[in-house]
C-alpha cells in the first residue's frame, strides 16, 4: 500500500459522506481514473474494504479501523523522495546508534547500489545544514546541531506521511509513548492554567513533544543558550514539562530545554477567555514584534481589502492565530493543515483575498508562508465576509393561493411557513384564483386548487394536510427556482465583467498563483474606477504549478463595492468547474459567449 493508497484512506476516514472520484482527484491532484485504480488495488488487498455507491466511495465501516491501521503500518517506500524520507527517519530515531544498512536495504526491498545513491543525494541535501552523515562500517550516523536535527525529523515525518498525523501513526512512530493519554493529560494541564489549543493542530504538538522526549532520554539535549529571558506562564511549563518523564519528580528539563519548550507552547496555546476580551487587552499579551506587524498589518487593510471590516472580534481572532504562525515559522515548524482543501472550496474569493493579506505579511515579516498557512488564517477571513453579507440562503419569490376552507387554511400556512420558511419569500397570499393577475413578479405559486396548463408561473399543487409527497414536489419546485436565479446571476456577471485572454500565462512568474480545483486564480487587484472585471484564460494544455495540475487561469480586478456580486458569482463559478468533465467542457469554448453558456450550464 503506497503513500497515494493512504491518503485517499485518510480522506475517506475523516469525510462525512461518501466521496466522488472526481472529488478525490481533486484533493489527491490526480485524474478520476487513478483514483478509481487505487481504490481497485486497496479492494484487492483487503477486499470490500471500500464500498462505491450512486453517492460515490465510502470506507466499510466494519473494516474502516482495520483499513486505517494497515495503511499507518506499511512504511514501504514506493520511489526515491519516499526513501530518503524514510532513511533521514530512520537515522533521526535511531540516534547514536545509526541505521543498519543491511537492516534497511532489506526493509525497503532495495539493492545496495539503491541505498549507495540515496546515500550521496541526501549528503547534497544537508551539505548547507550543521550535520554530517558519516558511514562508519556498515552503519550510517547523523550527528550535528541538535535544533536543526529535532527539525529535520519532524519535516522528513511530515513528508513520509503527508497530510494530517494521526495518534495511530505517532502511536507508530514512538510505541514507547501513548500519544492518546498524552493529550489527554495535556488538555487537562492546559485548561487548569487557562490555555487551551485547537484540535487541528493537536498532531503538531504531540509530535514536537515526542520527538524531543525521544532526544532527551537518548542523551541528546539543547546546548545552552545566552538567552535568559524569563518565558511566559512558567507554572504552565513547570507543570507540563513533567510530562517527559512522569516518574522523575525533580525538574526534568535543562534550562535551554526549558525554554525551548516554553517557546514551542507559546506558539500553539491561546488563551481560554480568548472571546472576552478585547482587542487592545489582547495584544499587550503577544510579543512586541508581534504586535508591531500587526500594527502595520491593520493600518494597511483598508488600502488592500477596503471592504473588509476589522472588527474587534475578527481582530482578536486574527491576532491570535498571526501570533502563532509566526512563532511556529521563527521555530521552523511545518504547517499542515488537512482542512486546506475543504477551506479553499469553501470560499475562492475570501482565500484569494487572504492571499493578498499573507503577500503584506511577508513583506513585513519577510517569512515565507505556505498555503497551509493561508488556510488557517482564511477561516477568520472568510467568516468575517459571512458576517457582513445578509444572512438566509436564495428565498424564492412565492404567492399562495389557498381558498379559505373553516380555518384549516391557516394551518396549512403555518406548516408552509415551518417546513418552507427559509427558502420562500412571501410576495402574496390571495385568496381567491382572481387575485392571480397581481402575482406576476412571483417565480413560484403553491395553490390548493389546480391551475391551468398554460400558467405562466411556475406553481405547484399541494393537498389541505401538506403530505410528504406534496413537500418533496415543492422542494424539488424550489431548488428548480434557484437553479435558475443562480444560473441568471452567474451568466449577468459573466456578461457584464467577463472576457478571455491570452496573456495571463506571462504574470503567473511574477505574481503567483492560488490554485483551487485545478484553477489557477492570480493574486487579487483592486480598481479604483470603473466596473470589476474577469479575465480567465485557457491554456492549450494543462500545466504543474508546484505539483499542481492547472486547466484554467483567472485574473480577477475588483471592484471593493461590487465585493459581494463579485465573491458570490466567483464562488459559485469555480464551483461549477469543480468536476473535471465540466472543465473539459469550458476548455472546448473559443468565444467568451460559448464560455458562458457552458459554465452556465455546469451549474447545478
Amino acid at each position: 500500500m503506497n503513500s497515494r493508497h493512504q491518503q485517499l484512506i485518510e480522506l475517506l476516514n475523516t469525510a462525512t459522506g461518501p466521496l466522488t472520484a472526481a472529488s478525490l482527484a481533486d484533493r489527491l491532484h490526480v485524474s478520476s481514473r487513478s483514483i478509481i485504480s487505487y481504490i481497485a488495488a486497496i479492494n484487492r488487498e483487503l477486499p470490500g474494504s471500500i464500498r462505491s455507491s450512486h453517492y460515490g466511495y465510502q470506507l466499510d465501516s466494519r473494516q474502516g479501523s482495520h483499513l486505517m491501521l494497515t495503511a499507518a503500518l506499511d512504511e514501504t517506500p514506493q520511489n526515491a523522495e519516499e526513501r530518503l524520507s524514510a532513511l533521514l527517519v530512520d537515522l533521526l530515531l535511531r540516534h547514536s546508534q545509526g541505521t543498519d544498512i543491511a537492516r534497511f536495504v532489506e526493509k525497503t526491498c532495495i539493492s545496495l547500489e539503491s541505498i549507495r545513491k540515496d546515500n550521496a543525494l541526501l549528503r547534497s541535501r544537508l551539505k548547507n545544514l550543521p550535520v554530517t552523515l558519516t558511514r562508519q562500517q556498515d552503519k550510517l550516523i547523523l550527528t550535528g546541531d541538535e535544533a536543526e536535527l529535532r527539525q529535520l525529523l519532524s519535516h522528513a515525518l511530515h513528508a513520509k506521511y503527508p497530510g494530517k498525523l494521526t495518534l495511530i501513526q505517532l502511536q507508530q512512530i514512538f510505541p514507547a509513548r501513548d500519544p492518546d493519554a498524552l493529550q489527554l493529560r495535556l488538555e487537562q494541564i492546559f485548561r487548569q492554567h487557562g490555555f487551551l489549543l485547537n484540535d487541528c493542530l493537536w498532531p503538531e504538538l504531540l509530535l514536537d513533544l515526542l520527538i524531543t522526549s525521544s532526544r532527551i532520554q537518548a542523551g541528546f539535549s539543547l546546548p545552552e543558550s545566552q538567552d535568559d529571558s524569563r518565558p511566559s506562564a512558567p507554572d504552565l511549563i513547570e507543570s507540563s514539562s513533567r510530562i517527559f518523564q512522569p516518574q522523575r519528580k525533580d525538574r526534568l528539563l535543562s534550562p535551554a530545554e526549558y525554554q525551548a519548550w516554553g517557546q514551542l507552547l507559546s506558539a500553539y496555546l491561546i488563551p481560554a477567555d480568548f472571546a472576552d476580551q478585547s482587542y487592545d487587552g489582547l495584544i499587550r499579551q503577544l510579543p512586541a514584534a508581534t504586535r508591531q506587524t500587526l500594527q502595520q498589518l491593520f493600518q494597511a487593510l483598508p488600502s488592500a481589502l477596503p471592504f473588509l471590516e476589522c472588527t474587534d472580534r475578527f481582530r482578536c481572532r486574527f491576532a491570535l492565530n498571526l501570533s502563532s504562525l509566526c512563532q511556529r515559522q521563527l521555530l521552523g515548524r511545518q504547517t499542515n493543515n488537512p482542512q486546506s482543501s475543504g477551506i479553499k472550496q469553501a470560499s475562492p474569493f475570501a482565500f484569494l483575498c487572504t492571499d493578498t493579506i499573507i503577500r503584506l505579511l511577508s513583506q513585513e515579516t519577510q517569512l515565507q508562508f505556505s498555503t497551509d498557512d493561508t488556510a488557517y488564517m482564511a477561516v477568520h477571513v472568510a467568516l468575517q465576509l459571512q458576517s457582513q453579507t445578509a444572512p438566509g440562503g436564495e428565498p424564492v419569490d412565492c404567492a399562495l393561493l389557498i381558498p379559505p376552507y373553516f380555518d384549516y387554511d391557516q394551518d396549512l400556512r403555518r406548516r408552509l411557513t415551518y417546513f418552507f420558511g427559509n427558502d420562500l419569500h412571501l410576495l402574496a397570499d390571495i385568496p381567491h384564483e382572481r387575485g392571480l393577475t397581481v402575482v406576476l413578479d412571483a417565480r413560484l405559486v403553491i395553490s390548493t386548487v389546480p391551475l391551468p396548463a398554460d400558467f405562466p408561473i411556475d406553481w405547484v399543487e399541494t393537498d389541505p394536510l401538506l403530505s410528504e409527497s406534496v413537500r418533496i414536489n415543492i422542494r424539488r419546485h424550489i431548488q428548480k427556482q434557484q437553479q435558475q436565479r443562480r444560473q441568471q446571476c452567474l451568466r449577468n456577471f459573466l456578461e457584464a465583467a467577463g472576457s478571455l485572454s491570452s496573456r495571463l500565462m506571462e504574470q503567473i512568474q511574477s505574481a503567483g498563483l492560488t490554485a483551487v480545483h485545478h484553477i489557477g486564480l492570480l493574486p487579487l487587484s483592486l480598481r479604483k474606477n470603473g466596473r470589476s472585471r474577469l479575465q480567465v484564460q485557457i491554456p492549450v494544455r494543462p500545466f504543474l504549478y508546484h505539483g499542481q495540475r492547472i486547466d484554467l487561469l483567472m485574473a480577477l480586478h475588483l471592484d471593493s463595492r461590487e465585493w459581494e456580486t463579485v465573491q458570490y458569482n466567483l464562488d459559485q463559478l469555480i464551483r461549477c468547474l469543480q468536476p473535471a468533465s465540466s472543465r473539459r467542457q469550458i476548455k472546448q469554448a473559443q468565444t467568451w459567449q460559448e464560455f458562458t453558456a457552458i459554465a452556465c450550464a455546469c451549474l447545478k
